[in-house]
């Protein structure tokens, strides 16, 4: 009876590279010196219990989609180098075996994370342009992240590439400018990664009124004329926009 031999559907039997996010990672086959024989599949070997292989066609899979940043391979279950030794057994039990390592490959698949919640509120003061600072987490190592705003009153805003929020020109309370004509304005934050993966909060700007100083009806030097033997000199009022 003659010995089986194992071959790949990849020219490299010893080594896969694959990306997260899928199970599949190759096909097997043997040549078998003894016409007519049958051939089953089995894995051994540190990771063997996260495939699985046909028995009958010797696809070789996942068991479930590897993730890059959750890795379970090796034997501390932290490697994205996964082994496994294929085992080919033929009805006499005659065998052929090969160890592969499967690498998983990072994929940027991970959006992501702004500091606060999908609805979130913040309190400005008029007469200053100063909103907040957003930031983000993303899973994905090394990610970079660019900031944008829509929404209604998306127009009265600026925002950086380092999330800094603020007014183009300082509200007034006395004077509301948003869209609803009110000291509340509404915009949409979205920071986008460079896979085009987003996060977004729908923001409600409240601004607070400042009580501002009063304003005479005179200039900051200002001149009278008084009649002799009168006590009278001048009367002064003022202005006031804080209601």
């Amino acid at each position: 009876s003659g010995h089986v031999r194992i071959y790949s559907s990849n020219l490299n039997n010893q080594t896969q590279n694959l990306s997260e996010n899928t199970t599949a990672v190759t096909t097997y086959s043997v040549t078998d010196a003894d016409a007519g024989d049958t051939v089953s599949w089995s894995l051994s070997g540190a990771d063997a219990g996260l495939f699985d292989i046909d028995s009958a066609t010797g696809v070789l899979t996942f068991k479930s989609a590897p993730d890059y940043e959750t890795p379970l391979g090796g034997v501390n279950d932290n490697s994205n180098a996964y082994q496994i030794t294929i085992i080919a057994t033929d009805s006499d039990s005659n065998t052929d075996t090969t160890n592969l390592t499967v690498n998983v490959a990072d994929v940027n698949d991970n959006d992501p994370v702004l500091n606060v919640d999908a609805t979130s509120t913040v309190s400005a003061v008029e007469n200053s342009t100063t909103v907040a600072t957003y930031s983000v987490t993303d899973a994905d190592a090394g990610d970079t992240v660019s900031y944008s705003i829509s929404g209604n009153d998306a127009g009265l805003f600026d925002i950086d590439s380092d999330g800094v929020l603020t007014f183009k020109s300082s509200p007034d309370y006395e004077t509301p400018g948003s869209g609803a004509s009110s000291n509340a304005y509404s915009v949409t934050l979205t920071a986008t990664d460079s896979a085009s993966n987003t996060d977004t909060t729908d923001v409600t700007i409240n601004v607070g009124d400042v009580n501002e100083a009063p304003v005479l009806n005179v200039d900051a030097t200002s001149t009278v004329s008084a009649d002799e033997n009168s006590i009278i000199v001048a009367a002064y009022s003022v202005t006031d926009a804080d209601a």
